[in-house]
């Protein structure tokens, strides 16, 4: 491929439109060239950069209203795992479970988000590198 390792990338923010997809084709430089683009910087890194697609186009001149809910829950990184010594997982392991965990409580309407936690355990069962 000429393009070079696909590398997705999601823009999460209230200054991001919900549901916006954008399939234009960016590299590693769009964000370089993005960040000077948007903060008008003198000049770019490198030609590469110049060069490259930039995505502000895909913020919002106004932040969405967004309503959260269910903030209350507070879980660390360091929750028990049932069945593993904390010491199985690294940081960054016990960083998803948390998330996951936090994300699989009930949501106010009563509804669970089913499967992100068995999802984050067969993750963090794979082998990892050194």
């Amino acid at each position: 491929d000429r393009l070079g390792v696909r590398v997705p990338a999601i823009l999460v923010s209230p200054w991001v439109g919900e549901g916006v997809a954008d399939h234009t084709v960016y590299d590693h430089s769009s964000l370089p060239a993005t960040i000077k683009k948007m903060f008008g910087l003198p000049s770019f890194l490198t030609a590469r950069d110049a060069a490259a697609a930039t995505f502000e186009h895909n913020f919002l001149p106004q932040a969405r209203q967004v309503a959260l809910t269910n903030l209350s829950a507070r879980v660390t990184a360091t929750s028990a795992v049932p069945g593993a010594a904390e010491t199985d997982y690294s940081q960054h392991q016990r960083s998803l479970l948390a998330l996951a965990e936090v994300m699989a409580a009930p949501a106010p309407a009563g509804q669970a988000v089913a499967g992100v936690d068995t999802h984050a355990r067969d993750f963090l069962d794979q082998p990892q590198s050194p």
